[in-house]
């Protein structure tokens, strides 16, 4: 360990575990768990993510994350979205693309995508994703406060095993069960949950292209929120502030559109600055406007909403009224 860098290297993943762990800790632990992942050499992807996933610690911590607090819902995330959504009008079963984007400009003000771009835009596979399939198995138990597996999450590097870690939800839970359920993750399923962080970027590169190319082709304000919309991978907690900022910027958009309509103020064409609407861009049509209807990653606006009833009201509430539970402190 002495003779490690001072600065870790930023060549690639593999460099930079090199260089914070040395070569054995890497082999045992990062290189065999990374090919399964990802479907591809250390080498070939990214440093970028290795800050926040990896590293040694020396202040007896045994935890994966060093967040101050968490929180668990005590009925699961699932709980948490109906509530949000419980009062916003949903229409669901439905495909949403880009050539759908002029037919929304009659009743809708503006757009949020979270789906895959690549997908959005009909061009599947452009973008690279990595995919898990889950199988899950129930376990009966006698004690029922009991668990079969050593924590909430336990990763498998080696090779011997097809599938990367396993969950077992109980851990964290803690709720008294006559059995658990253990999920094992198996790399390499069709669906996309993980962007594939490669050294040149080039994933990235292009989403930024595809952004542009579905602004250019709407003629309603586009936003892009979350994990697949803008290509990062990011955790639970930071797709969730992610998705405030967005709707705050939602928000202000509305809010400035209907002062600018009350004070009488001609109506302008969206401008772009950074890649973001800027907040004195003007929707053009009157009215205030509640954005609540999900559909196949896009959240669209309803133009029959009252001035209250803006996405402002929807999303900038405090979340003790929606998680239904208690922090606690992540030493507990």
């Amino acid at each position: 360990m002495a003779q490690l860098p001072a600065e870790p290297a930023r060549d690639n993943l593999e460099a930079y575990c090199l260089s914070i762990m040395g070569p054995t800790l890497y082999r045992i632990f990062i290189r065999d768990y990374s090919r399964k992942q990802w479907g591809r050499d250390p080498t070939e992807l990214s440093y970028a993510f290795g800050p926040k996933r990896l590293g040694l610690r020396t202040d007896g911590k045994r935890r994966y994350f060093t967040d101050p607090w968490e929180f668990f819902p005590p009925a699961g995330a699932q709980e948490i979205i109906e509530n949000i959504v419980r009062p916003i009008p949903l229409t669901l079963g439905a495909d949403l693309t880009v050539t759908d984007l002029q037919k929304l400009e009659d009743d809708y003000q503006a757009v949020v995508i979270t789906a895959a771009l690549d997908d959005f835009v009909g061009r599947p596979g452009e973008l690279e994703w990595r995919g898990v399939h889950t199988v899950s198995r129930y376990i009966p138990l006698e004690d029922q406060n009991a668990t079969v597996t050593p924590a909430y999450v336990v990763n498998r590097p080696s090779r011997r095993h097809p599938y990367t870690r396993t969950v077992e939800t109980k851990h964290a839970t803690r709720q008294p069960a006559p059995g658990t359920v253990v999920s094992a993750e198996y790399p390499g399923s069709p669906a996309r949950h993980y962007p594939v962080p490669t050294v040149d970027s080039r994933n990235e590169q292009h989403n930024l292209l595809l952004q542009d190319e579905i602004r250019r082709a709407s003629p309603i304000p586009v936003f892009f929120c979350g994990r697949l919309a803008n290509y990062v991978y990011i955790n639970q907690d930071e797709a969730i502030s992610q998705g405030m900022v967005c709707a705050a910027e939602v928000s202000a958009l509305a809010r400035s559109s209907l002062s600018a309509q009350t004070l009488g103020i001609p109506s302008s064409s969206p401008r772009v600055l950074e890649g973001r609407h800027e907040v004195s861009t003007d929707w053009g049509h009157g009215g205030a406007h509640s954005f609540c209807e999900s559909s196949g990653g896009v959240l669209s606006a309803d133009n029959d909403a009252t001035c209250d009833h803006h996405a402002g009201r929807i999303f900038e509430v405090s979340l003790s009224r929606y998680l239904g539970g208690l922090y606690r402190s992540a030493d507990q």
